[in-house]
């Protein structure tokens, strides 16, 4: 039986191409739409495009009311290492964007469910050990990064949205994400290694690392809607109003995850020829960097390498329980992390060989 339409807000981009994918595959929904500012990349046969942005109410409203979806998921948002020392920039897009695409929804009688793409990077601390839902939230006077705050703000006003008109709202706070058409992660991990940057190592190496295959997190999207839509007599099952952590269940040293991409691409550095640098130096360095930006530009630039919140990702305790997702939503993630990196790497590298031939061409 077809649960109607679905509208993914975003679904040209890197997650949200892999989310209409799976909500194609899944085949109870009576069509699927993406509204996109550029529709004419990754597309999917079966799926409708349409040209719109997000942070306009009159063309939001518009396509919504030819729609007329029962679901809409909002998987749009600048990407982390976009223009980091502008808050308007993220706040436009992020918070208000978010908003609107949230309150046009709400305002009509046929959306009945919204699944927000959240963030695990809006938890307010540096480290943490397998920390679930109740972790405290980023907010306005944190000490994290513009994206980091915005998107948290966006999360809030998500849940706090839940069913004031009817409307069901959930958000998924995913981790880093790896795999085929990927724009951060393993571009810069190639990039890395192209620099020469597999021959460091921050820290020990002893600190947890949670990622999170694409596969796995279009497979919750679709759980949550599906489970949005579903009417839930149990309140220990309860979705609507809540978040879940999103990750590939098995966290590893940092390291050795980015020696799984390294390998995937041919390098065959031996461990002994690694430079160990301290995570406290380091750390301490990125810190004294993003102070002397802070002073020199009056706050209106930050170093674009040596940042410490990136930093933070390479050296510290970053893992995330994913019991509530797996009891509520039903999630249980695929474990083919070393399939889906050798086909993402084989992605970026034939990227770069086409990319080579067009200079040269």
């Amino acid at each position: 039986m077809a649960e109607g339409a679905v509208l993914v807000i975003g679904g040209c981009g890197f997650v949200g191409f892999h989310v209409v994918k799976a909500l194609l595959e899944v085949k109870s929904w009576s069509s699927v739409h993406v509204m996109s500012r550029n529709p004419a990349r990754n597309q999917l046969a079966g799926a409708f495009y349409h040209v719109g942005d997000m942070t306009s109410a009159a063309q939001v409203r518009t396509l919504l009311d030819e729609i007329r979806p029962s679901v809409v998921i909002h998987n749009a948002s600048p990407i982390a290492l976009g223009n980091a020392e502008d808050w308007q920039y993220w706040y436009r897009t992020n918070v208000g964007g978010t908003k609107n695409v949230l309150d046009c929804a709400a305002a009509g009688t046929y959306v009945k469910a919204f699944v927000y793409t959240s963030s695990v990077s809006i938890i307010d601390k540096a480290s943490f050990d397998y920390v679930d839902e109740t972790a405290p939230m980023a907010t306005i006077t944190s000490k994290l990064n513009y994206y980091s705050k915005s998107k948290a703000l966006a999360d809030q006003y998500v849940l706090d949205s839940n069913n004031k008109t009817g409307l069901r709202t959930t958000c998924l706070r995913i981790t880093s994400v790896y795999g085929t058409r990927d724009n951060q992660m393993i571009p810069g991990a190639i990039q890395a290694l192209h620099a020469g940057h597999q021959r460091k190592q921050i820290g020990d190496n002893t600190n947890l690392y949670d990622a999170c295959s694409v596969r796995n997190a279009a497979t919750a999207h679709v759980l949550a809607a599906k489970a949005l839509l579903r009417d839930q007599e149990d309140p220990l099952l309860k979705v609507d109003g809540e978040a879940f952590f999103i990750t590939d269940g098995h966290p590893i040293p940092y390291w050795d995850f980015l020696r799984m991409i390294w390998a995937a691409a041919g390098d065959k550095t031996p461990l002994e020829e690694v430079q160990v640098i301290p995570a406290w130096f380091i750390l301490g360095l990125a810190s004294a960097v993003e102070w002397v930006y802070f002073v020199f530009t009056l706050g209106k630039k930050r170093p674009k390498m040596l940042r410490r919140f990136f930093i933070e990702h390479t050296c510290l305790q970053r893992t995330f329980s994913i019991e509530k997702a797996r009891k509520r939503l039903g999630y249980t993630p695929v474990d083919d992390r070393d399939g889906m990196i050798r086909a993402a790497v084989e992605w970026e590298l034939q990227k770069e060989v086409e990319a080579g031939k067009q200079k040269t061409s």
